[in-house]
């Protein structure tokens, strides 16, 4: 091979070893489907469960008795999209939805955020703040429970509520009741309030500020009934957000990069002091996570990387999840819910030997399996992931996944798929990832890069990214390529790039600037323009968005130097295309807007070049439902088989 090189770490597994597929492979419909079981949570008693459950015609949420096997409850939300379960007490379920739509005092369509109450006996649905004029009735992010009562009767929710002295809605703090008779403001916060804490007689203890137009971030304390400046600060970006406090509410604990490469939590005394830290640091990785209570008193953390890994707090907790993800090891096991005594845990597990399914541990007990979210995906048709380190050309390491059947993998000389990531500051996991395994079914091989910019190796690895859209970020995926044909591990003949968001804008990229000559791109809702990206953004959240902010630093642009962008727009470069090109796109999409890919198939249409765009009606940007999902899966697989 060449100068770079390629390292291979195998994945054993202590249930069940992946390697062989099913000589029957599962139909199309089995990947294009969403997961029939979704977002699971785990009742105080841990004898009962809710989850989502979705089929060709019904979309629920459920609960059902553990012990018996009986459904409790089961209701439907018209068109909302259930997104957050959790249990208030045995009998009250609380319920995050959401839903695309438009509102005359926005300029853009937005994620619209519902609240709900599930009272279980009864079988009903009550939406929150039914009763609360001054609540905004259209808002994203609305849904938040930052306390309960001891009692389990009262939770605590911030909301955007209209204020007499300002146009500008602010972020006060509710008291409601979980039998959805009271709904009280607790207070008005400010104009720049976004984040709240409560303390345990469900009164304000900590209130998060920040001013977009002057660039600074406040941290209040509420000591004896007095708001107290505890941290003050200079920043364009809102990065000094507290994520717990300790059980004493003497201190509040942030997540934070200080000194080292790896970020760790540190301590802030409530009352006013020094920042105390780092505490919980990993060996070699970033905290991603922070578990929390229900009032958000620190439990433990979770770590970055392609497995969950965790710390807690709790010795015996800490003891007894590391024992279950060995039994596990094989799979990525994730702690999802538990009871408040910790007697039950509630895992996810994904990846692996497994095509997704949720797990009960009870202490002293082997965990059990209690539901599969894709039955029609047996574990013996699960194509094994292996993890992967590879050389880029200026020597930097990049870790990825490859999937692909062990067989055809050992023979070699397969067709491949390169599937970089979205954000681009997110990373893979070595989860069930449905459209690799479903390419992986087909015969072909996955690769999915972490290039530079990506989250979950550093914050190094992760700044490396800067300024490096159409350039690095983009040859770190051909060197993975590149890589893979040395070994003889691929055909070179036969190799496609497929991304979503972030990583449609790679796969863009790749035929506007690439040397490697892709045989076919495809785009999911991918950027095209970034000037238009920008330019968009600051019409929609003005000239000191922190959001506008954020992207002018990682594309590496400033407001004097947006020509720049086009240099790196893929849009511009249309007449460079040399590889077919099938763009795929949302109409509801409100994180990448649709005309990203229509602007784009003009482009390229007028370029000569060979194009299709696809338009998904009302699918928003994540490919929510198992039509549109089902409908691109069958586009691609025409589209690539076509021009492999």
């Amino acid at each position: 091979m060449g100068i770079r090189q390629l390292a291979i770490y195998a994945i054993a597994s202590s249930f069940c070893v992946s390697g062989a597929l099913a000589d029957d492979v599962p139909p199309i419909e089995a990947y294009g489907q969403l997961p029939t079981i979704s977002i699971m949570a785990l009742s105080p008693s841990g004898t009962r469960v809710a989850f989502r459950q979705r089929d060709d015609e019904n979309d629920m949420i459920v609960v059902l008795d553990l012990k018996t096997g009986r459904s409790l409850a089961g209701v439907s939300i018209g068109d909302l999209k259930p997104r957050l379960l959790t249990f208030l007490d045995e009998d009250t379920v609380f319920a995050r939805a959401e839903q695309t739509t438009g509102d005359i005092n926005f300029r853009e369509d937005f994620e619209l955020s519902r609240p709900y109450l599930l009272d279980i006996p009864s079988n009903e649905a009550k939406l929150i703040f039914r009763h609360s004029d001054d609540v905004f009735d259209n808002q994203t992010g609305l849904g938040r429970i930052v306390g309960q009562s001891a009692d389990g009767k009262v939770i605590f929710m911030p909301a955007f509520v209209t204020h007499a002295a300002t146009t500008q809605p602010r972020y006060g703090l509710f008291h409601v009741s979980t039998d959805g008779k009271t709904e009280r403001q607790i207070s008005k916060g400010t104009d720049d309030t976004k984040d709240w804490f409560v303390d345990a007689d469900g009164q304000p203890l900590i209130e998060v500020e920040f001013n977009d137009q002057l660039d600074t971030l406040r941290v209040f304390t509420y000591v004896d009934g007095e708001r107290i400046l505890a941290h003050g600060e200079e920043s364009k970006l809102p990065n000094f957000f507290p994520d717990a406090v300790t059980e004493d509410r003497k201190d509040m604990i942030f997540n934070l990069y200080r000194v080292e490469n790896y970020s760790a939590l540190y301590h802030l005394p409530i009352e006013g002091g020094e920042l105390r830290g780092p505490f919980m640091a990993g060996e070699g990785v970033s905290i991603g996570g922070v578990f929390v209570d229900a009032n958000r008193v620190l439990l433990g953390v979770s770590y970055e990387g392609f497995q969950p890994s965790y710390k807690f707090a709790d010795e015996e907790l800490d003891a007894r999840v590391t024992s279950i993800q060995q039994m596990l090891r094989g799979t990525a096991a994730r702690l999802v819910d538990w009871t408040p005594d910790f007697s039950t845990l509630l895992f996810q597990v994904s990846g692996g030997w497994s095509s997704g399914g949720y797990l009960i541990a009870e202490k002293d007990a082997r965990p059990r399996l209690i539901a599969q979210t894709r039955p029609d995906i047996p574990s013996e048709a699960v194509a094994p992931t292996s993890i992967l380190q590879y050389e880029a050309r200026d020597g930097l390491l990049i870790p990825a996944l490859l999937t692909a059947k062990k067989d055809l993998l050992d023979a070699g000389n397969m067709p491949l798929i390169v599937l970089p990531h979205g954000g681009p500051a997110s990373y893979d996991r070595f989860d069930f990832d449905w459209m690799a395994q479903f390419f992986a079914a087909q015969g072909f091989a996955v690769l999915q890069p972490q290039f530079r910019g990506s989250e979950g190796f550093g914050r190094d690895f992760e700044k490396a990214g800067d300024g490096e859209w159409g350039a690095k970020m983009s040859t770190d995926l051909d060197d993975g390529v590149d890589v893979l044909i040395e070994e003889k591990l691929v055909d070179p003949e036969r190799v496609c790039i497929i991304g979503a968001s972030y990583g449609g804008y790679a796969a863009l990229a790749a035929g506007a600037f690439s040397n490697f000559p892709y045989k076919c791109i495809v785009s999911i809702s991918g950027v095209s323009d970034l000037y238009r990206m920008l330019a968009e953004e600051k019409w929609a959240d003005g000239d000191s968005s922190w959001v506008l902010q954020y992207w002018k630093n990682r594309t590496g642009s400033d407001k004097t130097k947006l020509v720049e962008l086009k240099a790196i727009s893929p849009i511009e470069f249309a007449d460079s295309f040399k590889a077919p090109v099938l763009l795929i796109h949302g109409e509801d999409d409100t994180v990448v807007r649709f005309n990203q890919s229509s602007t784009m198939h003009k482009a390229l249409k007028e370029a000569g070049k060979k194009v299709t765009l696809i338009e998904l009606d009302g699918e928003d940007h994540h490919l929510s439902s198992s039509e549109t999902r089902l409908a691109a899966l069958e586009a691609m697989a025409k589209f690539i088989n076509k021009n492999l």
